[in-house]
């Protein structure tokens, strides 16, 4: 078939296909496909998406099957790639599987996280020249947040975390805000996390900059900021339970 015709395609299609070149395809095919098997007596934890527009679904019970007895399949049914940030379910079932050895049921099968709405004075931010928004419901979950308690708003911008991170605090304190904390994110470089209040409300910011996309942590999500470019999470708690998150 025509590569070039079938590259540009995916690049079309979305974010993900446009990190995929011509060359690619012609590495790939050249490779032959390597032999998979799993002899080990520890347990395996297989998270495939339903829907993942990245890795096929068909791919995870493939793998699933060929690592043997000792592999659970975790299946991810809502939108996306990437089940474990998006379903609270898939992350319980895998923290549990880490710390207790526990394997996970049979067949389980998990739903992603309905996601809290973003409050009014939270879309009224105005975001600085530069920013394109991201239609990423499941932001709070970079930071580690559980997004069915927090409110997100995610955008991507090119340039430096540091410099992306400087100018959304600008936007948050024209909006209202004070800020209340600011430090470098010491694991990963070119990195940011804030936070800020406009009694009652309190945001807390995240800056990933193009060094820290780069690295293994963050591979994932990499191709939603691009090439040379940042990644910023807005996230505010919507209830008690969610501050009590934040200790506060």
């Amino acid at each position: 078939g025509d590569l070039k015709a079938f590259t540009q395609e995916l690049a079309d299609l979305g974010p993900l296909g446009r990190f995929v070149s011509e060359s690619d395809w012609q590495s790939v095919c050249a490779t032959p496909a390597a032999k998979i098997g799993y002899t080990g007596s520890v347990p395996l934890i297989v998270i495939g998406g339903e829907n993942d527009p990245a890795t096929p679904y068909s791919q995870a019970l493939t793998l699933t099957a060929a690592l043997g007895e000792q592999a659970s399949l975790i299946t991810f049914t809502g939108e996306g790639h990437g089940g474990l940030f998006d379903s609270p379910c898939a992350k319980d079932a895998a923290e549990k599987y880490y710390l207790t050895g526990e394997r996970p049921a049979a067949g389980l099968k998990c739903e992603a996280a309905v996601t809290a709405e973003i409050p009014a004075f939270l879309a009224a931010v105005k975001v600085p020249t530069g920013f394109t928004e991201i239609p990423m419901d499941e932001g709070a979950s970079l930071l580690g947040l559980d997004p069915s308690l927090f409110a997100s708003r995610t955008f991507r911008v090119k340039g430096t975390g540091k410099l992306a991170s400087a100018k959304m605090s600008k936007a948050l304190i024209a909006a209202g805000f004070n800020s209340l904390f600011s430090d470098s994110i010491p694991s990963l470089e070119d990195s940011f996390i804030a936070s800020f209040q406009q009694a009652p409300n309190v945001a807390l910011t995240a800056s990933f900059g193009p060094a820290a996309m780069a690295s293994s942590d963050l591979q994932g999500i990499a191709p939603l900021a691009g090439k040379n470019s940042s990644l910023v999470v807005i996230a505010v708690p919507i209830n008690e339970e969610a501050l009590k998150q934040l200790g506060g």
